[in-house]
Parts: structure tokens; C-alpha cells; sequence
């Protein structure tokens, strides 16, 4: 599918088809290298870095300086933020799913592990991620497999004021 994408990209590109005249130089391959989000479970799309460099270095105490030493300094504190959520996120959910991040397009995007999910004996899972009991038949213990509402409003949580909005599995939620 994304190799049938990017050669419709191309062909359009190389006949001029719906590309705009203003648009010269590379803007105009832009969509074939975008990063195509459907393949990921959870997509959080982040703030761009003059937002949520604004939105951290806000106070309503005292008013905010302006200069380019200070926007540097903001940006520098919001890419740090980034940086510190793909880490926790990336740190904490490692049993559960793979995490992804994309500086240009500001995207951090989560893939869970199949195998995570399987139902298991409690004493397989013990650890960090809050699990789901399942019971089964009498005499036989529960099974447990993660709790993925509480992932992804742990998630959420985790991005909010970075992030634009979270995205999961074609629903929106944040």
C-alpha cells in the first residue's frame, strides 16, 4: 500500500497533476515522505516547538521576555520535554509496545506487542503495567492480559499540554 502511495506521488509530481505552481523546490514531495501514522495503535501528534515552547515558559505571574536568547531557551526546554516523555513512555510500556518518535513531524506514535496481550498466568506479568484479571473455571486460576484503557489514558496523561491531540485506533480521545 505505501509503495502503491508513493509511486501515485511521483507520477503526479512528474506530470504536474495537482501540484501548485508556488510550490517549487522540494515542497512538492513533501506527501511522499510523510510519515504514514495507520500502521501505529496510538498516534500522539505534539505541539509544534513555537506553541509549546510558549505554553511551558508561561507565567502568569511575571511577563514573559522576549529576545532570541529566551525563544532559543524555550525551544531548547520544550524539545527536553519531548525527549523526557518518549523516554518515560519508552521506559514504562517497553513489555507492552514499541514507541516511536519523529522530530520533523512532531509525532510519537505507539505499536503494541501482540504477544504482549495473550492472556497469562499472573505470575508471567508481574510487574509495572497494570493488568486486567479474567476469571476462568472453578479451581483454575485467573488469567491477566494488560489493561489498555488505563495504557492509553496513562499516555494521554503523559502528553497533555505537549500534545495537539491523541489519536487511538481512529478514535480521538484528549
Amino acid at each position: 500500500r505505501r509503495a502503491k502511495h508513493a509511486l501515485a506521488v511521483c507520477h503526479r509530481r512528474l506530470l504536474g497533476i495537482g501540484v501548485a505552481p508556488s510550490a517549487g523546490g522540494a515542497a512538492g514531495w513533501d506527501a511522499l515522505f510523510a510519515l504514514d501514522t495507520s500502521v501505529f495503535d496510538v498516534v500522539v501528534r505534539l505541539r509544534p516547538l513555537e506553541e509549546g515552547a510558549a505554553a511551558a515558559g508561561d507565567s502568569a505571574e511575571e511577563p514573559r521576555k522576549k529576545g532570541p536568547k529566551s525563544d532559543r531557551l524555550r525551544a531548547a526546554a520544550a524539545r527536553e520535554a519531548v525527549r523526557s516523555l518518549v523516554g518515560k513512555l519508552r521506559s514504562h510500556l517497553s513489555s507492552v509496545c514499541l514507541v516511536f518518535h519523529d522530530a520533523d513531524s512532531r509525532v510519537v506514535a505507539l505499536k503494541w506487542r501482540p504477544t504482549a496481550f495473550f492472556p497469562q498466568h499472573h505470575n508471567v506479568l508481574m510487574g509495572a503495567i497494570p493488568h486486567t484479571m479474567i476469571p476462568q473455571g472453578s479451581g483454575q486460576p485467573p488469567l491477566c492480559v494488560p489493561n489498555v484503557l488505563y495504557l492509553t489514558c496513562v499516555v494521554a496523561s503523559l502528553a497533555e499540554g505537549m500534545a495537539l491531540d491523541v489519536t487511538v485506533m481512529g478514535s480521538r480521545c484528549a
